[in-house]
């Protein structure tokens, strides 16, 4: 039992005396007294006594609103935001009739947990809900709680990035409501205050706006923040160390280290009142900012080339990661998959930043090691938790092992390297990528700097053939130039992407852009079968090939608001002349068709934008009201699928994650048991798809590994283009191979030939690159 588990305990008689007295106790005052409780930092206790108010009989529907609403911000409070979520629903649920201001307080909260995800679509369309029934409502003055409309709006607002004269016009307002409201007690003063401040913080920070008016606005909001939280609630640990936290950021926006590293500090000893075992997650939070808003110091001169401080700071990173496990285990939910996180709170992307500090000092091998261990480290986390929520206890992996490197290299065979790429972002100031490349005999990791947004500029949507060029031979230049010396005998490619890298298609970087033709500019596809697996070291299971059929799952015909995938659905059929052939099914057949499947393709449509959704959806016909899927539904199965193919949009990455491969169906397959799985990165033209999986069916069928059957697909598919536009990356890049793909000795058969192949490949390197030089 931990301290934490134990302290709580502790208070349970408490509660059940509080329980006995609620029949005789007036319950408003109970409400009051524990809202006080919470905000003077004792939140723990609050949860306990709230826990033991739902179970008492006599309590009145009023009183169980009131302490769901206050449940969900001690949830709020620590980030725990489907707790926060379920509790908002449950006071939802205790709503009578058309009760507007409870209504909108709900619908308040719904606009907190969008805009918490930063999903400003979502956020403004509940922020409305609430203002509309506030406008509405005949007895407005009696609302105290109208300001946090405003306020709430005023954040969305902040992330909208569209002016702000609005943003700050709601500010005000929700600050005169909140002056004429003296009931209110002055945390929620202080909330609204950091509110502002953040809102201002941000524009000091973006770039796109000019700083000088806000410097002002938020230094007096972030003060009088802190003063309110220093005088009246001491005890409130997690809002105070939050507010230096971003004291210490506000300083780091305005160029003065050290003024940032005192504010960090302060957070730090507050912190360390408490012992580490006794940290509840809230607290944790603000120690994983804290550390986070520190790199973006120890980036700077002189702190960057002094290694004692550089090798502390990887110590506290390193015992920190154990502590992120657990906290990102609290709070993973299947329909998130698994974990967001928003806030960059994990150590991971840090933790390879000063590794990659001190490997350039030192030239010290173990920091290579820990940066291998981080990365599998962090990977195993998520496959642990995917497991976890399919009941499969039996398939949890314990750490990785110490010597990454040796393990590692024992995997490799002499034509294969490993290539990790751990996007990081310093809050607005600079945007980095890891790289680090391990091969049977070398390695390198290096810091490179694109010099611009991955997310924005490496998505390939707009089919610009400019900005394709100019995008992609920027990003060879600085994340595959400088590791290019060590990869030149490599055929084959293990990609291990992190954050916004998902959104790259390595093998549509181009050495070159004077050339018309793709071909002629050295895209990385000539060089290098990409697979992109889950694991470094993937568990030791059978591997023999699975028995069963082949299953092919078409879009169902339809006149829906989606297009009719006619041609596709023709193809599949042509495909499927030895196989089980549907363009009926619905999710409930899931579980029965799937499991047993050797090879599983899937058409259709994926639908659904991050702004709005925290899963996408496959859509098995064109009627986007009928039956569809998420990727949560496919963690309940047991797949045994030897390939997947997911021919949709964007079925490889829905949207990044930040600690390992993208959050999307592809993850969601393997996850469920399949071994490999192509997808799409990109939105995914119905002609050039059936081109290209046919090209790669055809490769398959030569007896090749996925992965490299997928390169020689791609490499034929540009041979038959006719024109610039056919040879567009979007029509092709896009499908990759996402898994462990097999090894070159299972496939004897064309091992020559491979080999032939590679050969001339690296002949004609070598002679474009003594061309050009």
């Amino acid at each position: 039992m931990t301290r934490n588990t134990a302290a709580i305990l502790s208070r349970l008689p408490v509660a059940l005396f509080c329980c006995l007295l609620f029949p005789v106790i007036a319950q408003e005052p109970i409400i009051s007294r524990l809202e006080l409780a919470f905000t003077k930092g004792d939140a723990d206790s609050v949860i306990v006594e709230l826990q033991g108010l739902h179970r008492a009989p006599g309590a009145s529907i009023d009183v169980h609103f009131e302490a769901c609403m206050l449940m969900a911000e001690c949830y709020y409070q620590r980030y725990s935001m489907e707790y926060f979520a379920a509790w908002n629903d449950s006071a939802a649920a205790l709503i009578v009739g058309n009760d507007e201001q409870r209504w909108a307080r709900v619908e308040v909260n719904r606009c907190r947990y969008a805009n918490f995800f930063v999903k400003p679509d979502q956020a403004l369309i509940r922020g409305e809900a609430a203002l509309a029934r506030y406008r509405r409502a005949p007895d407005r003055a009696t609302w105290k709680h109208a300001y946090q409309i405003y306020q709430a709006l005023g954040t969305t607002h902040r992330n909208i990035h569209q002016g702000t004269d609005v943003l700050f016009a709601l500010f005000d307002t929700a600050q005169t409501l909140l002056a004429q409201q003296p009931d209110v007690i002055q945390y929620w003063h202080a909330s609204l205050h950091k509110a502002i401040s953040n809102a201002a913080l941000d524009r000091v920070m973006s770039g796109l706006y000019d700083p000088e008016p806000y410097v002002p606005l938020c230094n007096h909001h972030q003060l009088t923040t802190l003063r309110i939280l220093d005088e009246h609630y001491p005890k409130q640990l997690v809002d105070r160390c939050t507010l230096q936290n971003l004291r210490g950021l506000y300083y780091v926006y305005l160029h003065q280290p050290d003024s940032a590293l005192w504010w960090l500090k302060r957070t730090e000893a507050l912190i360390g009142t408490k012992s580490v075992t006794e940290w509840s997650d809230d607290l944790a939070t603000a120690w994983f900012s804290c550390l986070r808003y520190r790199s973006f110091i120890y980036d700077q001169a002189p702190w960057c080339n002094d290694i004692p401080i550089l090798q502390t700071f990887l110590g506290k990173l390193t015992a920190s990661q154990q502590h992120f496990t657990a906290y990102k285990a609290g709070r993973a939910t299947a329909g998130g998959l698994f974990f967001d996180d928003t806030y960059w709170l994990s150590p991971f992307a840090t933790i390879m930043a000063t590794c990659t500090q001190l490997w350039e000092l030192t030239g010290d091998t173990s920091y290579i090691e820990q940066a291998l261990w981080a990365t599998e480290k962090i990977r195993r986390d998520t496959w642990n938790t995917s497991q976890t929520i399919r009941g499969n206890e039996g398939r949890i992996l314990a750490d990785p092992p110490a010597n990454m490197l040796q393990v590692l290299r024992k995997r490799l065979a002499p034509d294969e390297a490993v290539l990790i790429c751990a996007h990081s972002s310093l809050g607005g100031i600079k945007e980095s990528v890891f790289v680090l490349v391990v091969t049977p005999s070398a390695v390198a990791l290096r810091s490179c700097v694109p010099g611009f947004s991955l997310r924005n500029r490496s998505q390939m949507e707009d089919k610009d053939p400019a900005s394709y060029r100019f995008v992609y031979h920027a990003l060879y230049n600085a994340i595959y130039r400088p590791v290019e010396p060590i990869l030149g005998s490599t055929a084959r490619l293990r990609v291990f992407p992190s954050g916004d890298m998902a959104f790259v298609s390595l093998d549509a970087l181009l050495a070159d852009t004077a050339a018309k033709d793709i071909r002629a500019c050295g895209p990385l596809v000539q060089r290098h079968a990409f697979s992109y697996p889950l694991l470094l070291i993937p568990p030791e299971e059978a591997t023999g090939p699975t028995k069963g059929q082949a299953l092919y799952i078409a879009p169902t015909p339809g006149n829906g608001q989606l297009t009719d995938l006619k041609r596709m659905r023709s193809a599949m059929r042509q495909w499927a002349t030895h196989a089980t052939f549907d363009s009926s099914i619905v999710q409930n057949d899931l579980g029965r068709d799937l499991t047993f499947a050797k090879e599983i393709y899937l058409a259709g449509h994926c639908a659904g934008g991050y702004h709005q959704d925290h899963q996408p959806r496959h859509y098995f016909s064109t009627d986007t009201t009928g039956s569809w899927i998420v990727p949560s539904d496919l963690l309940g199965l047991d797949l045994h699928a030897d390939l997947v193919v997911h021919l949709a949009c964007k079925s490889g990455v829905f949207d990044a994650d930040r600690n390992g491969s993208a959050i999307s169906f592809s993850r969601a397959f393997l996850m469920a048991g399949a071994r490999n799985v192509v997808s799409s990165q990109y939105l995914a033209d119905e002609a050039s798809s059936i081109q290209l999986i046919g090209l790669f069916r055809d490769e398959l069928a030569n007896g090749l590994p996925n992965d490299v059957a997928l390169q020689r697909a791609k490499l034929a598919y540009l041979s038959q283009c006719r024109t610039p536009e056919e040879q567009m990356p979007i029509h092709w890049a896009g499908w990759q191979v996402l898994g462990d793909p097999d090894p070159v000795e299972k496939n004897d058969r064309w091992a020559w030939e491979w080999l032939l192949a590679a050969l001339l490949i690296g002949i004609g390197g070598l002679a474009w690159h003594i061309r050009r030089h």
